[in-house]
C-alpha cells in the first residue's frame, strides 16, 4: 500500500478531530438528542434510553447501551473506547490522505481531552 503525503499538521489535526469525536460520543448524549430530533429513536434504542432518563437512570446513552444491549457485537464495539476509535481511525486512515499514526494520535488526544474534562 502505497502510504499518503501528509503533512504534520494535518495529522494532528484530523487525530484531534478523532480524540474529540470520541469524546462527544462517550461522554454526551448529542447523538441521542439528534436521533430523537430527527424521528429516528426507534433505530438505535435511543427511545429506551429516553424511557430510562425520564425515570431517573443516572447514566448516558453509551452506558445504557452497554447494560442493556450487550449482547450484541456492534454494541459492545461502540461501547469500547478503544474499539471504537481503532476502527474510526482506520475509516479515516483509508479515506483521508492521513497516515496510520492517526489512530494512536486520536486515541491519545482523547485521552487529554477525557481528562480535562
Amino acid at each position: 500500500m502505497k502510504e499518503a503525503p501528509c503533512s504534520l499538521g494535518y495529522l494532528l489535526g484530523v487525530s484531534f478531530f478523532l480524540g474529540y469525536a470520541l469524546l462527544i460520543w462517550f461522554r454526551t448524549n448529542a447523538f441521542a438528542e439528534y436521533i430523537t430530533l430527527f424521528k429516528l429513536a426507534r433505530f438505535f434504542h435511543v427511545g429506551d434510553y429516553n424511557e430510562l432518563a425520564k425515570n431517573g437512570y443516572p447514566e448516558g446513552y453509551v452506558h445504557s447501551l452497554k447494560e442493556y444491549y450487550h449482547d450484541s457485537f456492534i454494541t459492545r464495539l461502540v461501547t469500547c473506547p478503544i474499539c471504537f476509535g481503532f476502527w474510526l481511525g482506520v475509516i479515516l486512515f483509508l479515506t483521508l490522505p492521513v497516515n496510520i499514526l492517526v489512530i494512536p494520535l486520536g486515541l491519545f488526544f482523547y485521552g487529554v481531552l477525557n481528562k480535562l474534562v
